[in-house]
């Protein structure tokens, strides 16, 4: 199953070059306790504020016999809440995706990676209704992130305020190391219109990394833009079965 996430890494896969030395990299993230707020934009209209969500875990990851990307050694596409354990010569990688926790575990000292530990949700909110989605993220690189390491722990996704609305999407939710350990909640905010809005949330902890092919960091706008059209596709797809059903 082709999803926004394969996008996003297949754009970063197609802009890596060769370096000239080898680098051990480790990387772990955590994702604890999702919360979601609901404001009332019109407390006098006499209805309560909803919001109902469609989860789905999706924990991804694939293990490279070396640092170029080009030999694979194993992967996993699961799509459930069991732990990934991928492991060749000294290079190892683990994760899960549970409702509780979203972990991350990387050791990379040969070859490379590309793990992405994600919940997936689609959501439908009430008319005038604001909210905030908020989690308590960890993360921490042995390098900074540039040459030999992407890692982000955190949130992304968009957001129609109404059926037929142009998707908004939204970032800022999330770690980025600077090469030292980082903890904090993370949290992005939007509103319905006068209709029901909708949307998808990536909650997740991602990194790509090498030990020696440059990693570019790339810019989440970016990647979101990449994979617009099929989210949402994906949602219009969802409403119209929703609506038949």
């Amino acid at each position: 199953m082709f999803t926004p996430s394969r996008a996003a890494a297949a754009l970063l896969l197609s802009s890596l070059a060769s370096s000239a030395s080898a680098t051990v990299v480790d990387v772990d993230a955590t994702i604890t306790n999702f919360r979601y707020q609901l404001i009332d934009l019109t407390p006098d209209d006499g209805l309560s504020p909803w919001i109902r969500f469609d989860w789905m875990p999706s924990p991804k990851a694939t293990l490279f016999y070396d640092p170029n990307w080009s030999r694979e050694y194993a992967h996993n596409d699961n799509r459930d809440d069991q732990a990934v354990v991928l492991q060749h010569g000294a290079d190892i990688v683990r994760g899960q995706v549970r409702p509780e926790l979203i972990s991350l575990d990387l050791h990379i000292a040969e070859g490379s990676a590309q793990v992405f530990m994600e919940r997936i949700a689609s959501y439908s909110l009430s008319p005038n209704t604001g909210f905030v989605f908020s989690a308590d993220a960890t993360l921490s690189s042995s390098v900074a992130p540039g040459p030999q390491l992407y890692s982000y722990a955190g949130m992304s996704g968009m957001f129609m305020s109404a059926p037929d609305a142009v998707p908004l999407s939204f970032e800022g939710g999330a770690l980025s190391s600077p090469g030292r350990p980082v903890s904090g909640t993370v949290s992005v905010s939007g509103a319905s219109g006068a209709l029901e809005g909708s949307g998808v949330l990536f909650l997740g902890a991602n990194a790509i990394v090498s030990s020696l092919s440059p990693v570019p960091e790339p810019r989440r706008a970016a990647l979101l833009a990449a994979g617009l059209a099929l989210l949402w596709n994906w949602m219009r797809r969802r409403s119209v079965v929703s609506i038949k059903n």
